[in-house]
C-alpha cells in the first residue's frame, strides 16, 4: 500500500477525465459519514448533471501527487431515492493504489471486502482487468 496522500474536495472542473473505473455498496449515511454532505447535481449551478444520470457526488482530489488524481463516488442511473441508493460508481483518473488507500483510510482497513469495492485498470467495459477487489487486500 502507497503511503496516505493528502485529499481535499474537488472542484467540477477537477472531474474531467475522470471515470466508470468501479462500484462499491454501501447505505447512503455511511457514505455521508465517510466523507461528509455529496453534491447535490440535480440544481441548477457548476455541479449540474446536464444528461441526468448522476443526482449525487462526492468528489475529490490528491494533493502533492506526480500525476493528478482524481476520485469520485456517484450514483450512476440510479432510480431509487437518493438515500436509499446501496450501489455507487466510482470514478477515477489517477494512481490507483493511492486511491484504494484513500477508501481504505476513510471507510475502514477491511472496506474491499464490507463494501464490496471492485476497482479496475482501466474504464469499466467487458475486458477490464480486476486489480482491486475483497479477495485482494490493500
Amino acid at each position: 500500500m502507497k503511503p496516505q496522500t493528502e485529499f481535499v474536495n474537488a472542484k467540477p472542473k477537477d472531474r474531467n477525465g475522470s471515470g466508470g473505473r468501479g462500484t462499491m455498496t454501501a447505505s447512503y449515511d455511511t457514505l455521508v459519514q465517510a466523507f461528509g454532505k455529496p453534491h447535490d447535481r440535480t440544481k441548477e449551478g457548476p455541479w449540474h448533471s446536464g444528461d441526468g444520470k448522476v443526482r449525487t457526488e462526492w468528489a475529490f482530489k490528491a494533493v502533492g501527487t506526480k500525476e493528478p488524481l482524481v476520485l469520485t463516488i456517484y450514483d450512476y442511473k440510479s432510480k431509487k431515492p437518493v438515500e436509499e441508493v446501496t450501489e455507487w460508481s466510482i470514478g477515477l483518473r489517477g494512481d490507483i493504489e493511492i486511491a484504494a488507500s484513500f477508501l481504505a483510510a476513510r471507510l475502514g482497513q477491511y472496506c474491499f471486502k464490507t463494501h464490496k469495492i471492485v476497482l479496475v485498470e482501466k474504464r469499466l467495459s467487458t475486458c477490464s482487468t480486476i486489480l482491486m477487489s475483497a479477495e485482494r487486500s490493500i
